[in-house]
């Protein structure tokens, strides 16, 4: 991970906005049709969250890792490090983040989803909503073809805001450790999708920006009750 410090945002971009469309677009066919059951996973962990059992806790933390190590090899590995020098180590820092999901929320046991119905819990559902559902909508509105569209389980951003949206469910206070890795995610990428003119890609950052000060928010609640 710490490789990236050698790297300038200019020496991470040597290829432009049509070759990494046209990587995504191979992607998907190479993938297909798992698009259709990588959907059909994330509304099966929205319904393991709604169950509030702790049986489902361990799961909802296991599949998300299974997605991290997955997005790491299948998309990283595989394919982004075709175009881009970078990829291995953006590969590594998916692998920790799924390591850390299976120590914290599988032999630690101390992540906890649920759906109580304020307010950042809500806003976390509709992230993950965001990241599994609507997510392709934002970037075939951009002009991209269905073909080159980003989906939950399979490439970077659309995982990432989905993730966010499930740790905001795990109040009443965030697991801070379990964010790292997501936003520094975010910060890399939305650089390079801003420098290549992808600006739909931005919606990722923002929404990293808005799960950050929400868990903000809930850590103060916690403290101060």
């Amino acid at each position: 991970m710490f490789e990236l410090y050698d790297y300038s945002l200019s020496d991470l971009l040597l290829f432009s906005r049509e070759t990494y469309l046209r990587l995504l677009g191979r992607y998907n066919a190479d993938m297909w049709p798992s698009q259709i059951a990588m959907m059909i996973l994330g509304g099966t962990l929205i319904g393991l969250v709604r169950s509030s059992k702790l049986t489902s806790d361990r799961v909802i933390s296991v599949l998300l890792a299974a997605i991290w190590l997955w997005v790491a090899y299948g998309f990283h590995i595989e394919r982004y490090a075709t175009i881009q020098i970078a990829a291995k180590t953006f590969a590594v820092m998916f692998i920790i983040q799924a390591i850390l999901l299976v120590l914290i929320g599988v032999i630690g046991v101390r992540i906890h989803f649920s759906l109580s119905g304020g307010l950042i819990n809500r806003t976390g559902l509709g992230l993950v909503c965001l990241g599994v559902f609507v997510y392709p909508l934002a970037g075939w509105a951009a002009g991209r073809e269905w073909g080159q569209v980003e989906l939950f389980a399979l490439m970077p951003d659309p995982t990432v805001v989905a993730t966010f949206g499930f740790l905001l469910m795990t109040g009443p206070r965030p697991n801070g450790l379990l964010l790292i890795i997501p936003v520094l995610w975010t910060v890399v990428s939305g650089a390079l999708s801003w420098e290549m003119g992808a600006y739909e890609s931005l919606l990722a950052p923002a929404t990293a920006l808005l799960t950050v000060s929400l868990s903000l928010v809930q850590y103060m609640q916690s403290v101060s009750k």
